[in-house]
């Protein structure tokens, strides 16, 4: 089986979302890393949840996930995103 690449390409998702925050992170990017360092059914944990992608990523990929923010307002913002899956 051919090497991995360790370098990936992917577009930063665009701002007519209805989230903005400065490191969002494309779903798909995370979808690939989540089912490279993990395996279906375990939990993932993202201690900087902040947008949710991590999380969105995770159920996706039939993965459990725990996340952590302290700033309110990404914490909601998290929420209304996932609910919407």
């Amino acid at each position: 089986e051919p090497q991995q690449s360790t370098v990936f390409a992917y577009k930063k998702p665009s701002k007519d979302e209805d989230f903005e925050h400065m490191t969002v992170k494309p779903i798909d990017l995370m979808e690939r890393l989540i089912e490279v360092f993990s395996l279906e059914g375990q939990t993932v944990l993202d201690p900087f949840l902040g947008s949710g992608t991590t999380g969105i990523a995770s159920l996706n990929k039939g993965r459990k996930f725990i996340g952590f923010e302290i700033e309110k307002k990404y914490v909601d913002m998290s929420i209304k995103r996932l609910k919407k899956l």
